[in-house]
């Protein structure tokens, strides 16, 4: 597992702006259009 990468992704998403994590939620529901999947997303940029 790459725990660096993963790492460096979370700490971009809790920098996103509210619009531009409305944005994020936007594009991973066009590509995971399922709602648990989403739900983990969000729990990062709450």
């Amino acid at each position: 597992m790459n725990t660096k990468l993963v790492d460096s992704l979370v700490q971009i998403i809790e920098s996103l702006s509210p619009e531009e994590t409305a944005l994020l939620q936007e594009k991973l529901s066009a590509v995971y259009p399922y709602k648990h999947i989403l739900q983990l997303a969000s729990a990062f940029v709450l």
